[in-house]
């Protein structure tokens, strides 16, 4: 099949995609390279369309991408290598590119296993979250929150760092703190907060009742408020002289405390 020329108002449009209010006004995102493509596609993620190149198609691996695609009778358009690099962010996008439509999760998606959530509040590092994602997926989170402020989870940066979780754990954006701490009290959840101040090691509390771990944005962390509304707040202990942690690394650590905690429950039952 030969490669489509594609006009350029129709380059313009995908490409506008990395900016977020167009994000946001046509809840569309991109999905680049082969690895998150083939993710998405395992997780039927809504693709409106992709695009590949004829460097694609030449690989053992593309031409099984391609055939899954076409399984799944997606609109799938051969293009070129330089109209494909007109579109992508990376430098490498891989010869494959689609556009996909937002996944749409609710409250009691994140919360219908009374599990373990992330609460990311005001996080601006596209890689921190994405990290936070892909460890609450790995480590059996119910699912992520973000609030105000916070990078859009559709960034291609968070896309990137996630390796695929942001197709399947769920995440959602609540306007503020405060509002999604109401809303996971209500349902019974503890909220526990870092900090340096803490006396309570976070290795202390019972992970296995319902637990939201608030996660501060990555220069100033938690606000006096986020800190207030915790029913507890623990530290993380460093060696003398540290003073933080990266706030993926922190998530992470809490993660899987409360993953550990939860596993050998489960090995004692069995």
């Amino acid at each position: 099949m030969n490669s489509q020329v594609f006009p350029k108002e129709r380059i313009k449009k995908i490409k506008n995609l990395h900016e977020h209010k167009e994000r946001v006004e046509s809840e569309l995102f991109i999905i680049e390279g082969m690895r998150l493509m083939d993710e998405a596609l395992k997780e039927m993620v809504p693709i409106e369309e992709a695009l590949y190149t004829a460097r694609l198609a030449e690989t053992s691996q593309g031409g099984v991408l391609l055939a899954s695609m076409r399984k799944k009778r997606l609109s799938v358009s051969q293009i070129t290598e330089k109209a494909l690099r007109a579109i992508a962010e990376t430098e490498n996008p891989q010869g494959i590119l689609a556009v996909a439509r937002q996944l749409k999760w609710t409250f009691k998606d994140l919360i219908k296993n009374k599990g373990t959530v992330i609460i990311a509040c005001g996080l601006q590092d596209p890689g921190n979250l994405g990290t936070i994602i892909r460890s609450a997926d790995a480590g059996g989170c119910g699912g992520v929150f973000t609030t105000q402020n916070s990078v859009d989870i559709y960034n291609s940066k968070v896309i990137r760092a996630t390796m695929g979780s942001i197709f399947r754990l769920p995440v959602m954006k609540f306007d503020d703190t405060e509002e999604a701490v109401s809303a996971l009290k209500k349902e019974g959840y503890q909220i526990i907060a870092t900090t340096a101040h803490s006396r309570s090691s976070y290795l202390d509390p019972d992970y296995m009742k319902p637990t939201a771990f608030l996660i501060g944005q990555e220069g100033s962390g938690l606000s006096e408020e986020a800190l207030k509304s915790a029913d507890k707040k623990v530290f993380i202990p460093m060696k003398k002289g540290v003073e933080s942690l990266n706030a993926a690394v922190s998530a992470s650590i809490l993660i899987y405390e409360a993953f550990r905690q939860r596993i050998k429950d489960v090995r004692r039952e069995t």
